[in-house]
């Protein structure tokens, strides 16, 4: 456990990977999903673990890092490992729903923030991790996989429609599926 946010996830990520050796990296935990992309209670493989709101503003809008010619804004996730992954999952009889990710460090609170982001990034899921964890698994030359578990919708801000102990129950089933008898876990 990191605690919230891409720094602290990062910094976590960062310390274990020093300690000890590891051949991949998990960032496992519940997002928002989009609607019409993600229902509650789904599980969000990211495709790609995204940078969204890491930039700088302007006049003319929202500029990401790859505008901005700083670094790649979205980092895919390895194939083979995420499709292991997928069928995994879907062999335990999860839902499995697989796009990019949105890591934010302000959870979306309106609609209309909510379409811009699934606009300009095809965003599934919503979280405030994944590419810390990213970013650190990267510097020590390592594949990063993000899983996540659908609490709720991402837009208005209703916290009475969160499922949030319905998704770490999912979570356990995650768990289950992927460090099972039958084999290694996602890799």
């Amino acid at each position: 456990m990191s605690g919230v946010g891409p720094g602290p996830a990062a910094a976590a990520t960062a310390t274990a990977l020093a300690l000890q050796e590891y051949a991949e990296v998990l960032s496992l935990g519940i997002c928002g999903g989009f609607a019409g992309a993600a229902s509650i209670g789904d599980v969000v493989v990211a495709t790609d673990l995204v940078a969204a709101d890491l930039g700088a503003d302007s006049p003319e809008g929202f500029l990401g890092l790859a505008e901005l010619g700083w670094a790649e804004e979205s980092l895919p996730a390895p194939v083979g490992a995420l499709q292991r992954t997928c069928d995994r999952l879907r062999e335990a009889g999860l839902t499995v729903v697989t796009g990019p990710v949105v890591t934010v460090s302000t959870v979306t609170g309106t609609d209309a923030r909510a379409r811009e982001l699934a606009e300009r990034h095809g965003a599934v899921g919503e979280a405030m991790e994944g590419r810390g964890v990213a970013d650190a698994a990267l510097a020590h030359g390592l594949d990063v996989l993000e899983v996540r578990a659908v609490s709720n919708l991402v837009g208005r801000r209703d916290t009475g429609a969160w499922r949030i102990g319905a998704a770490f129950e999912v979570l356990e089933r995650v768990g289950e599926a992927l460090w099972s008898p039958a084999g290694p876990g996602p890799g």
